[in-house]
């Protein structure tokens, strides 16, 4: 009988970016470095280049991104979420959905129904469920 190769049980932990470090974006961070497993942070923007530094420090030296859209479209960020302020949530999101990553999206996700369709059309379009 052949033998079976084992498998190698280590998963690459899912590296996520966060958007927005601030009150919440940092809560997030950390309760993602801290307490989430399988996942690293591994990249922040926030326009407080400052906050996002501390808060790379409080999570293992995740990588600041001055551009959030440069965040985005980084090959080593495989999901991003967005915690930064509210008129900024639809045009993120829409971002990610064109690179076909997953997106958590605190609330409110768009300022207006027509807004949040818009998200709704880009997911429909990009052919599974991505915002969270």
């Amino acid at each position: 009988m052949a033998e079976i190769a084992k498998v190698s049980s280590t998963v690459p932990p899912v590296a996520v970016g966060v958007i927005g470090t601030g009150g919440m974006g940092r809560r997030h961070a950390l309760n993602l470095h801290n307490k989430v497993k399988g996942v690293v942070v591994a990249g922040l923007s926030d326009v407080d280049e400052a906050r996002a530094a501390q808060v790379a420090s409080e999570c293992n030296g995740a990588t600041i991104f001055t551009d959030p859209y440069e965040l985005i479209a980084d090959e080593r960020i495989d999901a991003v979420l967005i915690s930064s302020p509210d008129p900024t949530h639809v045009d993120y999101a829409l971002a990610c959905l064109a690179q076909h990553k997953p997106v958590l999206c605190e609330k409110p996700l768009a300022t207006s129904p027509e807004e949040a369709q818009r998200v709704l059309d880009a997911e429909i379009a990009a052919g599974r469920q991505l915002v969270a």
